[in-house]
């Protein structure tokens, strides 16, 4: 699954049924549609959030130099 936003009002058949779709609209649909409905123009795909960075004070022991 894929979540789009919409970029212009159409009509579409996302698994053979008929669906509205509204400009604006953030949509979860199958990757491959999603995929054609961003070649077409009518949609975008939606970044993805960043992942949350662990606080500063946190470092893993891998992160650490070694001592000479």
């Amino acid at each position: 699954m894929k979540t789009v936003v919409i970029s212009e009002a159409f009509t579409g058949y996302p698994n053979g049924k008929r669906r509205s779709f509204a400009k604006g609209e953030e949509v979860e649909i199958a990757v491959a549609y999603a995929d054609l409905l961003i070649e077409k123009g009518h949609a975008r795909e939606k970044p993805s959030p960043a992942p949350a960075e662990a606080p500063a004070s946190v470092v893993e022991p891998s992160a650490q130099k070694p001592k000479r």
